[in-house]
């Protein structure tokens, strides 16, 4: 019999959940992009991709992302993103982030800037105590930056 940790089961969008897409005029292009179905990714009328995840309450990672996105800290690098609560979870709404190897450098000096901001995120993670994987080329960017 396998062993269902909380959090890592297999999630079945309800109603309300898939409601927020429609509330914000966010079309699904792609499902199941992790192997739980909780991350969904969607576009808007003016073809700006959005990263949804939805994260059970009481889970350990909804707790992170709120500390997360309510530290001032200039070495926190997190993701903009609005938390909506939904009656069995609160979905993460995210801008969908490029990943560092499909960006298309103007200059040396925007190279460097992502490069020292992944470290500081790194350093501040480490800081926070948070787990992290680092693998360079898996690193996503705003195409903002």
């Amino acid at each position: 019999m396998a062993v269902v940790v909380p959090g890592f089961e297999e999630h079945e969008w309800a109603e309300d959940e898939l409601q927020v897409l429609t509330d914000r005029g966010l079309t699904t292009i792609a499902t199941h992009l992790d192997r739980f179905g909780r991350v969904r990714v969607a576009v808007d009328q003016n073809e700006q991709r959005w990263a949804l995840k939805a994260v059970d309450y009481g889970s350990s990672e909804l707790g992170h992302i709120q500390r997360l996105l309510d530290d001032p800290s200039p070495l926190n690098h997190t993701i903009p993103a609005s938390l909506v609560p939904c009656k069995n979870a609160v979905i993460i709404l995210m801008p969908r982030l490029h990943e560092v190897c499909e960006m298309k450098w103007q200059s040396l000096h925007e190279i460097l800037e992502c490069i020292g901001q992944m470290i500081e995120g790194a350093l501040y993670m480490q800081d926070e105590m948070l787990s992290h994987f680092v693998r360079i080329f898996l690193f996503i960017i705003s195409p903002a930056s």
